[in-house]
């Protein structure tokens, strides 16, 4: 399967990664998405220009593993250096002198037959950049008030009711076609709705960047042409500076968009977003095509972005940590969950999806031969040895969370001990509430990972 849920909603990559945990067959994937690749996978095949990998763990224990073996690697070979140096410097010293000359060789030889400790090269090359700092905004940034949206006698909103505040970083999520992208270009201004009205605060200024944008870029013009063409004239003079943030150097600034891979329009198109500073950025799936690392520097600069944001996106590792609230699409209205997208997709795994196809069984005949109940118990250990699986990844996946979540609160503590903080009323409200949050998913995290070790025990 190659990149199987790009352009698959949050609840069918739910379906498909459930279905392949309990799929018996081999599965080749290739895919940017962390926590699918964590669920699904076993073993991991790193390629690099000189050697081919075989790690039996999934994505992220792998990357804990080639961060040791490339400190391990990195260890050896200053080790090695400094024994080389220090043989040479003897053979230096001593080369000159008769008595000594044949060891000198000796050691001459050892130097050469010494087998070189090489260090696996790192593939660095990734996006680097911040957000603008957002001009200051009203408290409240955009309001929706009882918006419809139809298309012809297809109705995709049905009054809804939205607003953001100043700062708050929101996620949309739901089936293809529930309307998000809709809502956040009815948002943004770039289409109207049927009836009702949205309504941009005082000093709203938006950034609006969505995949189909970076499509018509313009396949003539050359990357340098369409930055310059969106930049204002205090932007020109670091124009190629931000391209060069986004990996466009040298020559690549000359290329015509129409040669462009993907990946590489999508960060012209994120590149342009920061020609102007916002304070709401609108992102429609910013995540599709671009590599791991990149979409973590995306994150990152996210979370540093101090204006309000609206994300659209399927990406769950993405938009783990990333909001303060979700907001859910299912036939035109609007169901909101505080915090990040785990809490939805604990929605998702006590029964709110279609479930998975479970393993196949034959029907049972009414009097079954030894060699029939032999096979019917082969067949119960079977599924019980899926279900234990089953169960360890979701712990497993459990741990990860209640790690991120309590390594934000670590990181918000300093901040609320700070007296400075409590002198920004909508500051404080904003740190308080994402502390909070963070502390309530932890301790729904527990009772599931409680609930969840229970049930393993009763497989054990």
């Amino acid at each position: 399967l190659d990149e199987p849920t790009n352009h698959l909603d949050i609840d069918s990559v739910q379906w498909l990664e459930d279905f392949l945990t309990y799929y018996d067959g081999a599965i080749v994937l290739v895919s940017h998405d962390r926590t699918f690749l964590d669920a699904v996978t076993k073993r991991t095949i790193e390629i690099t220009p000189k050697k081919i990998y075989d790690i039996p763990a999934n994505y992220s224990a792998y990357e804990e593993i080639r961060a040791e073996r490339l400190e391990q690697q990195r260890a050896a070979a200053t080790q090695q250096q400094k024994e080389r140096e220090r043989v040479q410097k003897w053979v230096d010293r001593f080369k000159s002198k008769a008595s000594l000359a044949s060891r000198a060789q000796s050691r001459i030889k050892y130097l050469q037959r010494m087998e070189i400790v090489e260090v696996d090269d790192q593939d660095t090359s990734s996006i680097r950049f911040h957000f603008p700092p957002a001009p200051r905004s009203g408290r409240t940034v955009v309001e929706c008030r009882g918006v419809h949206k139809s298309y012809g006698p297809k109705q995709v909103l049905r009054g809804v009711d939205f607003a953001i505040e100043r700062g708050e970083k929101v996620g949309f999520i739901g089936k293809n076609g529930e309307g998000k992208t809709t809502l956040a270009r009815i948002i943004g201004a770039l289409d109207e709705p049927t009836a009702g009205q949205c309504i941009q605060g005082q000093s709203t200024i938006v950034g609006y960047y969505a995949q189909q944008q970076a499509d018509m870029l313009g396949g003539h013009n050359t990357v340098l042409e369409v930055m310059e063409q969106a930049a204002p004239p205090e932007m020109r003079a670091r124009i190629r500076s931000l391209l060069g943030a986004f990996l466009f150097r040298g020559d690549d600034v000359s290329k015509k968009v129409g040669v462009l891979s993907g990946g590489e329009k999508s960060r012209l198109a994120l590149a342009r977003l920061l020609l102007q500073p916002a304070n709401l950025l609108i992102l429609d799936e910013p995540t599709n095509h671009l590599d791991m690392l990149s979409k973590e520097v995306l994150k990152e600069a996210l979370l540093s972005y101090d204006g309000a944001m609206i994300v659209v996106s399927h990406d769950r590792d993405f938009l783990e940590g990333l909001t303060d609230r979700i907001i859910a699409f299912r036939q035109g209205t609007l169901t909101e969950y505080l915090g990040d997208v785990e809490e939805y997709v604990k929605g998702l795994k006590q029964g709110a999806r279609p479930a998975a196809p479970p393993p196949p069984s034959s029907a049972q005949p009414s009097v079954e031969s030894p060699v029939l109940t032999a096979a019917k118990s082969r067949e119960d250990q079977k599924a019980k040895e899926r279900d234990r699986k089953r169960i360890e990844k979701r712990i497993q996946d459990i741990e990860r969370q209640i790690e991120v979540q309590e390594k934000t609160m670590k990181e918000l503590e300093p901040q609320m001990a700070d007296p400075e903080l409590y002198k920004d009323a909508v500051k404080h409200h904003q740190v308080v509430r994402r502390y909070e949050t963070c502390k309530s998913i932890v301790a729904s995290l527990m009772e599931e990972w409680t609930s969840m070790n229970e049930q393993l025990q009763e497989l054990v």
